[in-house]
């Protein structure tokens, strides 16, 4: 009400002001002064009702606080003309009797306050005036038939609102196409990359909450999404191709779950082609997918073919085959991610990475407080396996099946027998739970219960649990995992017993090892944890595209394949140190030297039976032995 009452004090003294300049001298000139101002709001009136505008808003005839209480209408036209005259024929009292005047003036002052409160009141109850943009009509409702109007024109606005957002998100991928298409530019726009570009030299520290900008349908994984490759899936696109790879170089003692080994050997373990489309813009509903090429197309596997409906930010639904969140590397896999060309050995031998299984699954994120986060995600899918199509593979490759003491989870989702058959009628259940308290830390819980054997056979389950935490600040990075298994069911005892005592020159006691080896582990636990931080001196922000740096890497990291046995040579830690340099967003080079250390003695055999290395007795050939690997990393 105090505001009020000030502006109406204000009002009123502009008036008095215009008395003195003899507007208001006489009552005569009053009422002829109200009549010429009446007749031009009239006149204006007019104008603009052919221009379709139903307020005063834009009319400068008259005060603005005039201008937001009148319409165009009769009445309004009478209230402006007796409000001036009012006002005039107060002043010309006021003139006459100055000592009175001034107490007039604080009642008027009141009283227009009070009618002003009211009209405000009255106001808030009709909907806002609609202001689309430069040149578009402003729309107030009015009485009757002008509602109706009032409401097409809304939806008119509406609809142009939308095709503007659309437009816009199309000019944006444009650009972004275009700067990423530009090989020598000539000009400071044209050096400027694409955002999502930009976004990739930060993309090594990823959470499970992907990003809120309601024009993505599917974000990159670098932005803590589900796609493929260097740029977002918007919601206005049709389709959209992206995808990663590696190729490497690996010494004699550098390998990766239980491939290889032996000897220096430049491999190319994976490209991955990702392919995703938007179905649905206004349900939101999109389909992703990865094609795994390995080492040449020796193997070749859809990782992820899934169809997803987004109903909102804190839930959606998905079925096919996705890579379920079984930890946060399982998810944020791909090789542009990876600190190091070497993956984590619980990812390699605790969780089969990439994990991917079918099923379905609903999942979704809250904001809280204090820009906190939580997200949530819980699926049903077939589940890993230790018999059936899983173990035949392991016994024609001459190695031990999964779940074992020689290769733990390594082989136990071939994602080509899950997608097939289950081998039994139970389902596994997969959750993950991840909080965010602050910008760039997440922590995340995950679990997974499944039973391993067939129907037929004793019953067999597999209990894992995972912990994660990532922390990215400026340049710096930190990841941290811890892995734990159970394998718990009839014939599996809680605790294995001994070793057998190992004779290198002894058939049959190699042949007991072997068999030791290949039995089920009662279970296994691992970690590790990696940091880097990314540095830009001069010489690469003037040589390097944006988004370019050089990285020293770090990595400790302890697996144990039984962890209720000691001394055991299965189980083990590493070191790795590196140096990653990338020239740009979409490229890093990566240079690591590993330092390994089993608990053990690692058996050593000779003559004949060498030929057992990487078979039945070691994962691979060459195991326990430091090496070098390096890696050339592309994401497109």
């Amino acid at each position: 009400m105090l505001p009020l009452m000030w502006h109406e004090v204000g009002a009123w003294c502009r008036i008095f002001v215009l008395f003195e300049r003899a507007e208001y001298s006489t009552p005569a000139r009053c009422l002829r002064y109200a009549f010429a101002r009446t007749d031009r709001y009239l006149s204006r009136a007019r104008k603009h009702k052919e221009k379709q505008l139903t307020g005063l808003k834009e009319l400068s005839i008259l005060p603005v606080k005039l201008k937001s209480d009148f319409n165009f209408t009769p009445i309004g036209a009478f209230h402006v003309f007796y409000k001036l005259f009012l006002q005039g024929w107060t002043c010309y009292v006021m003139f006459r009797a100055s000592a009175f005047g001034f107490f007039v003036l604080l009642a008027l002052s009141f009283s227009s306050a009070v009618c002003a409160q009211s009209t405000q009141v009255k106001q808030a109850e009709v909907p806002e005036m609609i202001v689309a943009s430069p040149g578009v009509p402003v729309a107030q409702p009015t009485q009757g038939g002008g509602q109706t109007e009032v409401e097409r024109l809304r939806g008119e606005v509406q609809q142009l609102r939308d095709e503007l957002g659309r437009l816009r998100a199309l000019v944006e991928r444009n650009e972004s196409i275009g700067a990423a298409q530009t090989v020598a530019p000539t000009s400071p726009a044209a050096t400027a990359q694409p955002r999502v570009l930009q976004d990739l030299s930060k993309s090594t520290a990823p959470t499970i909450a992907a990003p809120d900008d309601p024009r993505v349908a599917i974000a990159t994984k670098a932005q803590g999404g589900d796609l493929s490759g260097a740029g977002n899936l918007l919601r206005t696109d049709r389709l959209t191709i992206g995808g990663y790879g590696d190729a490497q170089f690996r010494g004699s003692g550098v390998n990766e779950r239980a491939e290889g080994g032996g000897t220096p050997s430049f491999v190319n373990p994976r490209v991955v082609l990702g392919v995703a489309a938007v179905l649905s813009e206004k349900h939101n509903i999109f389909f992703n997918s990865e094609l795994e090429y390995e080492f040449a197309g020796h193997e070749v596997e859809v990782e992820q073919a899934f169809l997803e409906w987004k109903v909102r930010p804190e839930f959606g639904f998905r079925g096919g085959i996705f890579v379920p969140p079984l930890g946060r590397f399982n998810v944020f896999h791909d090789s542009n991610l990876n600190l190091t060309a070497i993956r984590p050995l619980i990812n390699q031998f605790i969780v089969p990475t990439a994990y991917s299984d079918t099923g379905v699954g609903v999942r979704g994120r809250f904001k809280l407080p204090r820009k906190m986060k939580l997200s949530y995600e819980l699926d049903v899918v077939n589940g890993m396996r230790a018999t059936g199509a899983a173990e035949e593979e392991g016994e024609e490759a001459g190695g031990a099946p999964p779940f074992s003491r020689l290769t733990g989870q390594a082989k136990a989702a071939e994602i080509g027998a899950l997608a097939a058959q289950d081998n039994n009628r139970n389902k596994a259940v997969i959750g993950r739970i991840g909080f965010a308290p602050l910008g760039g830390l997440e922590f995340g819980v995950s679990g997974y219960r499944g039973r391993i054997s067939d129907d037929d056979e004793a019953r067999a389950y597999a209990n894992i649990f995972f912990f994660d935490a990532s922390l990215r600040r400026g340049n710096f990075l930190f990841n941290a995992e811890y892995g734990r298994s159970n394998i718990v069911g009839a014939g599996v005892p809680r605790r294995s017993p001994a070793p057998p005592a190992f004779n290198p020159n002894d058939a049959e006691s190699v042949a007991e090892l072997a068999e030791f080896l290949a039995g089920r582990t009662p279970g296994q636990d691992g970690f590790y944890l990696e940091g880097s931080y990314q540095f830009r001196p001069r010489f690469v922000s003037a040589h390097f595209d944006e988004g370019g740096y050089i990285a020293p890497v770090v990595r400790y990291e302890a697996v144990r394949l039984d962890r209720t046995i000691k001394n055991f040579f299965l189980n083990r830690a590493r070191t790795t140190v590196g140096l990653n340099v990338a020239p740009s967003a979409s490229v890093i080079f990566k240079v690591n030297y590993l330092f390994n250390h089993t608990s053990g003695p690692v058996p050593r055999l000779a003559g004949e039976l060498e030929e057992e290395f990487g078979l039945r007795l070691l994962p691979f050939k060459g195991y326990g032995r430091n090496g070098f690997s390096s890696s050339f990393t592309y994401v497109f």
